[in-house]
């Protein structure tokens, strides 16, 4: 009796191929998961960090990459994710909270009282 392929294998697809949009998808889901389970070294090396802030779009997502990065002692990261947030969802309920953290991570991480001035207004 034949095998059954995995659930997540294309079809025309040799054994143990991913296609790169199931991969990325798997990692994306990974991160989330790792995060929401306050395992922010795990979710770090899980997510593309050469440039959190093209992990997605989504106001949450971007404020959970932002915590990745700050929790897991890499705040000059969480930077990027919390200014795209700033940027382009200043409507969003939770933009105020995105300053005043972006503000705290300027100040007290990465020493730049002038632009955590900034943030915070």
């Amino acid at each position: 009796m034949p095998r059954p392929a995995p659930l997540l294998q294309p079809k025309n697809s040799p054994p143990g191929a991913h296609s790169q949009t199931e991969l990325a998808s798997q990692q994306a889901t990974r991160w989330r998961v790792l995060a929401q389970q306050g395992q922010f070294e795990q979710a770090y090396r899980a997510v593309d960090t050469n440039n959190l802030a093209t992990a997605s779009d989504e106001p949450g997502d971007l404020l959970l990459l932002a915590d990745i990065a700050r929790l897991s002692h890499h705040p000059a990261e969480s930077v990027a994710p919390l200014e795209k947030l700033l940027r382009e969802h200043r409507s969003d309920p939770r933009a105020a909270l995105c300053a005043f953290t972006l503000g705290r991570v300027l100040l007290d991480d990465l020493g730049k009282p002038r632009e955590a001035a900034t943030a915070f207004r």
